[in-house]
């Protein structure tokens, strides 16, 4: 089974008993139910909330209990999530920090309008980046605890993962400039047993000050927006435009995942359904402007042929022209590809690439070390031997996974 975000047969099959018209739905739910175990990997499990909560609305009988519990299960985490987003922003409003909430718990309090309804492992919460050391400087007073250093493409298989470094929560020394302009998030879970990923740039790889300044000026305030009655969202809390929103869960879920992340479907078709205006010339802009084109372009084709999302034709055709043909078919063959030893060493590319910039931009004192000591203090090791071994094992690994 693949991990990309092309859904397997059976996998759309569950999508469209989700979110196709009734008629359609309800075909696909009696060929998806008949064809073998219904929770049959973790992304279907996700969307089992979803799918009760649809059924049950149109009077469906005899629905397993487990599908029901697991929407219980799901409301309980969002009421809890809500909570915690709301003393997050007080924290944070005491530095006068804005605070943006993207992905799961925007997306459940708006698009699904209901909190069970969209399962969230974590609260992803964004800070500008001029203020990020603060925000986890805070985040550490308040008794959150930082994860260890994420490591792209690695995972539970990873024999790596036996070296003590790797395992190591992040020093609050080494969220330095460096790594802020290196990674654009850092994950932190709270002794209550929440998790939350702290962001200081939204787009994985777009780690420039200014990068998002057009995403924070069109962002709004969540209350205004929110379709759960039983929640409100403190006032500073904030949301991303409809078509800023749609790019990010784009660009999420075309990067593979060991849980395959077919659940930006639901998430765009969603959205794109409780919007009453996209700004599209936004998005196409937004889309070229990160190089996102192809990304957006092949997703969005996909998603108008099988859910009829109301897709304006000039999107596509801009897309289109904007979109290296190169790059679009790389996208469609990898949709289901894990990170190969290739992916590996783009990653020691990109490090390259920031280091270089990095030492191009430096001023008033800031010192980047020497490229080796560099790699050390993004990836949180000890010494450049630990992270050799790593390279070495890791590499290894993911050509033994491609076969």
């Amino acid at each position: 089974m693949g991990s990309g975000w092309l859904p397997t047969d059976r996998q759309f099959l569950l999508l469209k008993a989700c979110l196709a018209p009734p008629h359609e739905a309800h075909d696909a739910l009696v060929a998806w139910r008949g064809g073998g175990d219904e929770a049959e990997d973790a992304a279907s499990r996700r969307l089992l909330p979803l799918l009760w909560k649809r059924w049950a609305g149109m009077g469906m009988q005899r629905l397993p209990s487990a599908w029901k519990d697991d929407y219980l299960r799901s409301w309980r985490k969002g009421q809890l999530a809500a909570a915690r987003a709301n003393r997050l922003g007080q924290l944070f409003a005491g530095d006068a920090i804005p605070t943006l909430l993207i992905k799961g718990l925007p997306l459940a309090l708006e698009a699904y309008a209901d909190l069970g309804n969209r399962p969230m492992a974590d609260i992803d919460l964004v800070v500008p980046f001029e203020q990020a050391r603060t925000a986890v400087e805070r985040l550490l007073q308040a008794g959150w605890q930082p994860a260890p250093t994420p490591l792209k493409g690695g995972g539970k298989d990873s024999a790596t993962l036996s070296s003590a470094w790797l395992s190591q929560p992040r020093r609050l020394e080494r969220f330095d400039p460096c790594y802020l302009r290196v990674r654009h998030s850092h994950g932190f879970h709270h002794p209550d047993g929440t998790e939350m990923d702290l962001h200081w740039f939204l787009f994985e790889g777009q780690c420039d000050p200014g990068t998002d300044d057009g995403p924070w000026q069109r962002a709004s305030g969540l209350a205004s927006r929110c379709r759960v009655r039983q929640v409100q969202p403190l006032a500073t809390l904030q949301s991303l435009g409809s078509a800023d929103h749609l790019l990010l869960l784009l660009a999420h879920g075309a990067r593979w995942n060991p849980v395959p992340p077919i659940r930006w479907i639901p998430d765009a078709v969603l959205l794109l359904r409780a919007t009453t205006a996209v700004d599209w010339s936004c998005f196409v802009a937004e889309a070229v402007r990160r190089d996102l084109a192809p990304t957006a372009l092949v997703m969005l084709r996909w998603l108008e042929q099988r859910f009829q999302v109301g897709l304006p034709a000039e999107v596509l055709r801009e897309l289109t022209g904007a979109a290296n043909s190169r790059q679009v078919r790389r996208l469609v063959a990898a949709a289901g590809e894990r990170p190969g030893w290739g992916s590996g060493l783009e990653e020691l590319r990109y490090l390259r690439r920031r280091h270089r910039r990095l030492r191009r931009e430096a001023a008033g004192g800031q010192v980047v070390p020497p490229f080796p000591r560099f790699v050390c203090d993004i990836l949180g090791a000890p010494d450049t031997g630990s992270v050799i071994s790593y390279a070495r094992s890791e590499l290894t690994r993911r050509w033994d996974l491609q076969g």
